[in-house]
């Protein structure tokens, strides 16, 4: 009985501190948000994600943290542009908006390569996707072009009164690194790769790289980050034939010294340099209530070789997670680009490959992470080579 006692005692005090594997049964609150506007009749847009509800009206099930509303309506400007708020759980908040008429305007119809680019006008969301028009105050504006994957560009435009101007603009792919790295909450070395992470973090563009960092079973055996994903981890660490702590993979291929950042920068500097790819990839994301809701787009912009070969693999990953007290034997307490795991299958999914266009919907019921702080990273790997073809992340 003493000994029982004991143990009970010993496993309890280890736990202390250790955000578990998450309860997907846990029972999220929520909080409101009311939209009016003067006239009503604004279309409500939440986080850039159209929620077809007009004003006046209330946004249910919302998700507590910061939040920005913006509303639309043909022939009006709102003025504020946009409201940031700060729901709560179990209350409401209100954003109430003033909707101008405008005069004196033309019509400008703008498209895109690859169309669904967001289109930003003079600084302001417009709630709008490509292909689509636009009816805008004479005078000049400046025109931006936005989606995920691929580099932003912009256009100048003069706005004659009742006329009707073509506007297409070609976006490029935007190149972008992914950086695999592999430790454990009780691997010493993975203190001094945790900071050179850090360090290339702070050091180089964000939209350049995506870094996932998965969380092997050794050499401390109850790593909490291990336990959630333990099945897609293991499937990477044997794709790769991981052996050694701390590990660190570069664009699929490159296998890199994760203690040394002089190393990892001119890695992946050099692998930055020769990308190249036919192919775009894009991501949406959206959390509605309890259900995440992940889009990836897949363009074939030019002829690629070897597609039966390729695998799109899509992850979550986790940022500026917390313990009170280290949930291992190095030290850490703070964790960044934690692998959750894979929304694709852990060896990835076939696409189509005869088709140019393409597209994946992922679901899954949020568990007990922070939204706010989590990424989706979709990548495209060559299996036999492992090369990763494209990366992006949202």
């Amino acid at each position: 009985m003493n000994r029982f006692f004991l143990l009970f005692l010993v496993i309890l005090t280890i736990s202390c501190g250790v955000k578990q594997p998450v309860d997907q049964n846990r029972q999220h609150e929520f909080g409101s948000i009311i939209v009016t506007s003067t006239p009503p009749g604004g279309l409500i847009y939440l986080d850039g994600r159209n929620t077809t509800q007009v004003t006046p009206d209330t946004l249910k099930n919302i998700i507590p943290g910061h939040h920005t509303v913006r509303i639309f309506l043909q022939e009006y400007f709102a003025t504020p542009d946009s409201i940031v708020l700060e729901v709560r759980a179990n209350s409401a908040v209100s954003a109430a908006f003033t909707l101008e008429k405008l005069a004196n305007t033309g019509w400008v119809r703008v498209e895109s390569t690859p169309r669904g680019a967001e289109i930003v006008v003079d600084n302001q969301t417009t709630g709008k996707v490509t292909p689509d028009s636009l009816l805008l105050e004479s005078g000049a504006h400046t025109v931006v072009f936005r989606k995920n994957g691929y580099q932003s560009r912009s256009c100048e435009v003069d706005v004659q009164r009742d006329t009707f101007l073509n506007l297409t603009i070609s976006l490029p792919i935007q190149a972008c690194v992914l950086l695999e790295a592999f430790g454990n909450v009780s691997c010493d070395p993975c203190v001094i790769a945790a900071d050179n992470l850090d360090t290339f973090r702070e050091n180089a563009d964000p939209a350049t790289y995506a870094i996932m960092e998965y969380y092997a079973w050794w050499p401390g055996r109850n790593d909490p980050f291990y336990k959630a994903a333990s099945d897609d981890v293991d499937e990477r660490i044997g794709y790769y034939q991981i052996t050694a702590l701390p590990s660190l993979v570069a664009g699929g291929h490159a296998k890199v010294n994760a203690t040394d950042y002089k190393e990892i920068d001119a890695t992946f500097k050099s692998i930055f340099a020769a990308h190249t790819t036919p192919i775009g990839l894009s991501i949406t994301k959206n959390l509605i209530g309890t259900e995440l809701i992940v889009q990836v787009e897949i363009l074939r912009l030019s002829p690629c070789d070897h597609l039966e070969q390729l695998r799109l693999y899509v992850a979550i990953v986790e940022n500026d997670i917390h313990f009170d007290s280290p949930p291992g034997s190095n030290g850490l307490t703070d964790f960044d680009f934690v692998f959750r795991g894979f929304l694709s299958s852990k060896t990835g999914d076939l696409f189509d490959t005869m088709q140019e266009e393409y597209q994946f919907t992922y679901r899954l019921t949020w568990p007990d992470w922070d939204y706010n702080k989590s990424q989706i990273v979709a990548f495209i790997q060559n299996q036999e080579t492992k090369h990763i073809i494209h990366t992006t992340i949202h």
